[in-house]
């Protein structure tokens, strides 16, 4: 009977180191998937980081080409539509026409209403009895004989020329005094000149651009010449002269309701506010003025650079092409410029792409669970 026991105790020891080891294993079993799925977690961050790269270069090349196609001339139209829609004394008016006083208004006999700055303004029709005949056609011989005004050419066109002369040989004296003539001629002036020996130089001259033609011509016809390179340029800067003109009015109405301001502050703080503010609007005033000073200069004179070149004799040294050297301002200019570039096209393209992920992710997910619902249907049966 004893025998029995101690057999009973050793049999259950058994069973119970077996149920230990197999809970060992099982515990070892269900541990390694883990360690796998945190590898395989791990191993989504490379492509989570490739997928996000992948939509920034993409925001990128959409924001570029959405930048490159849209219109370069908003500005230039903003600018025009100020201009259309600033008074001559600064005041707002719509399609440019300026606001006219009615208490300043006078009628003469002919039917026309003459404004303040002598604008034309159709008169209203008196409610009187019907004009005479004789009158009517007094009134109508009379509009026939107005002739009607041209109207002002306001193209601002910045014109330059370069031509290059072959003389015969001692031909470049002579071609020097005619080049000084023409220069004079155009109401013009040289503003600097090179030489190399006695057979060759560069003038560069600066003449009324209504000559330009006409010196240009001239320079092509200098006796025993022979032209070996002509070309002539211009720059269209009118959007740009009517744009700052714009700005320069407002300026100037912003400084005169300043002043106004100034002279009514209530308080000491008030003042220097105001008075700082019509410095700050005055530099700006006198920025655009410089700018437009320039384009004006730039447009009534134009530049003309002669080579001239007897033959055999060597090129001016104006000829050759300048050393430049780097700028390290420049380069940083540029860096910053271009990353400002990319990051606007990037957030420009981001703009496109997020509406289109979140209408993919509204539609994809109802299809997913859907897909996912099938999917454990099928498997359960």
């Amino acid at each position: 009977m004893t025998d029995k026991k101690f057999r009973f105790l050793e049999q259950l020891e058994d069973d119970l180191r077996d149920a230990a080891a197999r809970e060992r294993v099982a515990k070892e079993g269900t541990g390694a998937p883990k360690r796998v799925r945190r590898g395989g977690s791990g191993q989504r961050w490379p492509r989570m980081v490739a997928a996000s790269v992948a939509v920034l270069v993409l925001a990128g090349a959409v924001g570029a080409f959405v930048q490159h196609n849209s219109s370069p001339n908003s500005s230039t139209a903003e600018g025009l539509g100020a201009g259309r829609f600033m008074g001559i004394d600064g005041t707002s008016g719509s399609g440019g026409a300026q606001a006219v006083d009615t208490s300043k208004v006078t009628h003469d006999s002919v039917g026309k209403t003459t404004g303040v700055n002598g604008a034309l303004v159709p008169a209203a029709a008196p409610a009187t009895a019907p004009v005479p005949t004789h009158q009517l056609n007094q009134a109508n011989s009379y509009a026939t004989n107005i002739t009607t005004v041209p109207q002002q050419d306001i193209s601002k066109i910045i014109r330059n020329g370069l031509i290059t002369v072959e003389l015969p040989t001692g031909g470049f004296s002579a071609a020097r005094d005619r080049v000084n003539q023409y220069a004079t001629g155009a109401v013009g002036y040289v503003v600097s000149s090179s030489a190399r020996g006695s057979g060759s130089g560069t003038f560069v001259l600066r003449i009324r651009a209504r000559k330009f033609d006409v010196v240009m011509g001239q320079l092509a016809h200098l006796p025993g010449g022979n032209v070996l390179w002509q070309t002539s340029s211009g720059q269209d800067v009118t959007a740009q002269f009517i744009d700052s003109n714009a700005q320069l009015q407002i300026l100037k109405s912003e400084k005169a309701a300043t002043l106004r301001y100034l002279k009514n502050a209530g308080s000491l703080s008030q003042a220097i506010q105001f008075r700082n503010q019509a410095f700050q609007i005055q530099g700006e005033i006198d920025k655009l003025q410089g700018q437009l000073n320039y384009l004006s200069d730039q447009v009534a004179l134009s530049t003309i650079t002669v080579n001239l070149r007897e033959k055999g004799a060597p090129a001016s040294v104006r000829n050759q092409a300048p050393v430049t050297k780097p700028s390290l301002v420049r380069a940083w200019d540029r860096a910053v410029s271009g990353f400002l570039g990319v990051l606007s096209a990037v957030i420009v393209g981001l703009g496109f792409l997020i509406p289109i992920g979140i209408l993919a992710l509204l539609i994809g997910l109802p299809l997913m669970a859907m897909t996912r619902k099938r999917r454990a249907a099928s498997s359960a049966s």
